[in-house]
């Protein structure tokens, strides 16, 4: 647990707040533990039903949504809590002193260093935050299932894999990888989805959102899409959310709307379709470090740790009746001397009494004691005859919890025990259903498609200028000398890929060329602010790429290794040799190399081919610098 709600869960254990009480009252109390401004924050949280599974504290009044950004809790003075029933089970040991304790700051009360919890509350609820640098964010598990994985890693049994589970229900995507990530690193990425039904032909309603996701952020997202002419199919969209439930209704046009279109692409441009990440990167306990645990090891840690915790506990038990049977023994030995006992504390000096008593009847210091301490009217022999005829009940409690005390086996038995019965009272059915990955129909998935994608007509020029959309070809104006070397159709979301002389690859987005400009063009660099000069562009149609270099070389390397999705990427050429031209050709066609003592010309499907944009190449012509390109070559004549 965070420090703040291990405090606000230990203050409403140690006043004892079993009855409803002022929020305020309690943020002043764990003040005086967590001198670090208001807790109030933290206890909303820890309150929130739809946010925990099982809630430590029980709340009356406004608390506000997890799901809201709107809906906020009211003031502290207004609300009222008190711990949960669950928060008790979690907080019955701290008494017991089975962890250590350390001073509060200002050194008036021992604080727990961690709550003798008996159900791993890490895997519980989802957490995320950052202390002394570290990062961490924990995801929840349904507590059925935690507690049937424990149940099983003790018994060496098939250990069930958890996939995460909220309490704002909703969907999470089957995805293997990401479970085995998350299960054994401690890493991973999980798809969530909110859940949309249909209501007749013209109204979806949104009835559960992603964990994390706030309601306003999809209202807010569908009214900019609409107003983008994404979405022209929805008529109306209001927030009927309530204290019972979400409701998100979209009225859509009343004729020709395809309802489960408009769903899918509320999926793919919404956060109704989110994803959210696992870093479990916790502090072991036994180092005091952090560490980043897959699942299953924060199971085995947990269950180590909670070993020791019942361990020390019962060791006290142990202790506490071995001292009963010693004490008991002690009263045996005055039995039949009771008289003579009472004589003894008579007429002996209240200083001398212990080791009168003990020289006496032979009895240890703490014996001694005992006896001089027993009411006046209990030292009888009905009563000590009462206290030895326990004597042997007691030894078998001994013995039998000593064992216990002996046996990891036992010990383990008792935690599988206590999770179980933890789970059978508190535990719910899984909130979030697990769904494979959604198929959408081919004619649902096109028209998602042709809806959300427009195609744009490109024309690139030799000088390395852009058109888009232009109406009339014909009305083209070109700069001196300048020529159209490329014509093809792009989608508006593709990124065009610009080699530029900073050595490096950047992404041009075909939406941000401007259309219908039907001369001198938009020249690529342009675009590219603040970036150096671009030679050569490509599109997603190229397959390959041909460098020539000073030094005479010659790299050919194939397009697919660029993503074509990216801003940048790094690392365009080898940079040992000034870059000379670069050309996206085919295998087929030539190329001329040469310079003013030696001229060539190739095929490109005769150079050797590297998978590396920044290989170094090939020699064409050994020992003379490249100096001509082929377009100089042609313009002498060549």
């Amino acid at each position: 647990m965070k420090p703040v709600q291990r405090r606000i869960l230990f203050t409403l254990h140690h006043y004892k707040v079993n009855q409803l009480t002022k929020s305020a009252n309690i943020t002043g109390n764990v003040q005086s533990i967590h001198p670090h401004g208001s807790s109030y924050g933290a206890m909303v949280n820890m309150t929130q039903a739809d946010r925990n599974q099982v809630p430590l504290i029980t709340g009356h009044g406004s608390f506000g949504q997890f799901n809201s950004k709107d809906l906020e809790a009211s003031a502290e003075r207004y609300t009222e809590v008190k711990i949960s029933d669950f928060g008790k089970e979690m907080t019955k040991q701290i008494d017991d002193h089975v962890v250590n304790f350390s001073k509060s700051y200002d050194g008036r009360l021992d604080l727990p260093d961690v709550i003798p919890v008996s159900f791993p509350l890490v895997l519980l609820y989802a957490q995320s935050g950052i202390g002394v640098g570290f990062a961490s964010a924990t995801l929840s598990y349904n507590m059925n299932e935690i507690a049937d994985a424990i149940t099983n890693y003790i018994k060496n049994e098939e250990t069930p894999i958890l996939y995460p589970d909220f309490a704002t229900k909703g969907y999470i995507i089957e995805d293997e990888d990401a479970l085995e990530n998350n299960t054994i690193n401690g890493r991973s990425t999980f798809t969530l989805r909110g859940k949309v039904i249909k209501v007749n032909n013209y109204t979806l309603s949104i009835t559960e959102v992603p964990y994390g996701v706030k309601r306003e952020a999809i209202i807010d997202k569908v009214v900019s899409l609409y107003q983008q002419g994404k979405l022209p199919e929805v008529k109306n969209i209001k927030d009927l959310s309530d204290f019972k439930g979400q409701n998100i209704e979209i009225t859509t046009k009343k004729s020709g709307v395809d309802l489960d279109v408009l769903t899918e692409k509320l999926y793919k441009l919404t956060p109704l379709e989110s994803t959210i990440s696992s870093n479990n990167n916790l502090i072991d306990i036994n180092k005091g470090l952090p560490s980043v645990m897959g699942v299953e090891e924060i199971i085995k840690k947990w269950l180590e740790w909670r070993l020791s915790v019942i361990r020390i506990g019962l060791s006290r038990e142990v202790d506490k009746l071995s001292k009963t049977v010693m004490l008991y023994e002690g009263l045996g030995k005055v039995l039949n001397r009771v008289d003579e006992l009472i004589d003894v504390i008579r007429h002996t000096k209240k200083n001398d009494l212990l080791k009168v008593i003990g020289n006496k009847f032979n009895l240890n210091e703490e014996q001694s004691n005992y006896v001089i301490n027993i009411r006046l009217y209990n030292i009888n022999e009905g009563f000590i005859q009462d206290k030895l005829d326990e004597i042997d009940d007691i030894k078998q409690k001994l013995n039998d919890k000593q064992s216990v005390v002996d046996s990891d086996e036992k010990i383990l038995s008792i935690i599988s025990d206590e999770v179980q019965a933890i789970k059978n009272k508190y535990g719910e059915c899984r909130h979030t259903q697990i769904i494979k990955k959604p198929k959408v129909s081919k004619i649902v998935s096109k028209k998602v498609k042709n809806d959300l994608v427009s195609n744009h007509e490109i024309i690139i020029t030799k000088n390395g200028n852009l058109f888009k959309d232009v109406k009339n070809k014909n009305s083209l104006v070109l700069e001196p000398g300048d020529e159209i070397i490329k014509s093809f159709i792009m989608e508006s979301t593709v990124k065009l890929q610009a080699i530029a002389d900073d050595g490096n690859i950047h992404g041009i987005e075909v939406k941000k060329i401007p259309s219908n400009i039907n001369k001198v063009g938009t020249n690529a660099s342009s675009l590219i602010k603040d970036y150096p000069n671009v030679l050569l562009i490509l599109t997603p149609d190229d397959e390959q790429v041909v460098y020539g270099y000073e030094n005479g070389k010659v790299n050919v390397w194939p397009t697919s290794s660029i993503n074509f999705s990216k801003n940048i990427t790094k690392n365009a050429y080898d940079k040992d040799s000034k870059l000379i031209f670069s050309k996206s050709l085919s295998d087929n066609e030539e190329v001329g190399i040469g310079n003013s003592k030696d001229w060539k010309i190739y095929k490109v499907k005769d150079f050797k081919h590297s998978n590396s944009r920044i290989a170094k190449g090939t020699y064409t012509l050994s020992n003379h610098k490249l100096s001509v390109t082929y377009d100089e070559g042609e313009k002498n004549g060549k």
